[in-house]
C-alpha cells in the first residue's frame, strides 16, 4: 500500500502496487515510457499525476475519484478496470501548458461519471483528450457533465447515458455506439465533430458545433 498525503513519489521503472492513495498536494512522477500499475484499488481525492509517465488501472482494478479538490493530470491515466468519478474538479495541465495529458479508457475498461463531475483545463493545450475504447457511462439524474474546451472526446467504444446530460464543448471523433436509452441529452455544444463509419448515434444535438460527415448516413 502506498499512501500519499502531501508527498512526492518518483518511479523510474515499471511497477505494480495493489493499493494507492493520492491525497492532499501529492505528486506522482513516472519516468517517460514507464508505468505505475494499480492492480487493486486507487483512491484519488487530490494531487497530480505528472507529465511523461502513465498510471494504469489494471483489469479487475478499481479507481475512485472523489471530493471537490483538484485532481490534476499532466501525464496519462489509463483505465483497464473500473473508474468511478463521483467527485468534481478533474483538471488537465497543472504545471504547464502544451502537455499531452490524456485519459485512455481502454477496451474492456469502464469509466463511470456519477454526478456533476466535469473535465476542464488549468493551463491550456490543444492535445488534451479523452479516448474511449471501452465503456463510458454517465449517471446522475439532473446532473450535467461537461467536457470543456480544449479537451477533445474521441469514441471508438460505447458511450452510455443512463441519466443526466453529457456536454461536449471542444471537438472529437465519434465512432462506436451511443446508447441514449436512459437519457438522450448528449450535447455537441461547440467545436468540430467527425462522424466515423459505422457509428450508432440515434440523436444528434448541435449547439454552436460543426459536424463533419464524409459518408452516407441516416439519423
Amino acid at each position: 500500500v502506498i499512501r500519499l498525503g502531501a508527498a512526492a513519489l518518483s518511479v523510474a521503472f515499471d511497477h505494480e502496487v495493489p493499493q494507492l492513495v493520492i491525497a492532499g498536494d501529492s505528486r506522482i512522477t513516472v519516468a517517460a515510457g514507464k508505468a505505475l500499475t494499480v492492480t487493486g484499488l486507487l483512491d484519488w481525492s487530490a494531487g497530480l499525476i505528472a507529465r511523461d509517465g502513465r498510471l494504469i488501472i489494471a483489469p479487475g482494478g478499481v479507481a475512485n475519484l472523489t471530493t471537490a479538490s483538484g485532481k490534476f493530470l499532466d501525464g496519462v491515466f489509463e483505465n483497464r478496470g473500473t473508474t468511478n468519478y463521483t467527485g468534481t474538479q478533474f483538471l488537465f495541465g497543472r504545471d504547464a501548458g502544451n502537455l499531452p495529458a490524456r485519459i485512455e479508457n481502454a477496451a474492456g475498461g469502464t469509466f463511470i461519471v456519477d454526478g456533476e463531475g466535469d473535465f476542464s483545463q488549468n493551463f491550456g493545450s490543444a492535445t488534451y483528450r479523452i479516448d474511449n475504447a471501452g465503456t463510458f457511462i454517465k449517471r446522475g439524474a439532473g446532473t450535467t457533465t461537461v467536457v470543456n474546451s480544449p479537451i477533445s472526446f474521441n469514441n471508438t467504444g460505447s458511450v452510455v447515458l443512463e441519466a443526466g446530460a453529457l456536454s461536449l464543448n471542444a471537438s472529437g471523433s465519434l465512432g462506436g455506439t451511443f446508447d441514449l436509452t436512459g437519457s438522450n441529452d448528449l450535447r455537441l455544444n461547440s467545436g468540430t465533430y467527425t462522424l466515423q463509419p459505422g457509428v450508432l448515434l440515434p440523436v444528434i444535438r448541435l449547439g454552436a458545433a460543426a459536424l463533419s460527415v464524409a459518408f452516407d448516413h441516416e439519423v
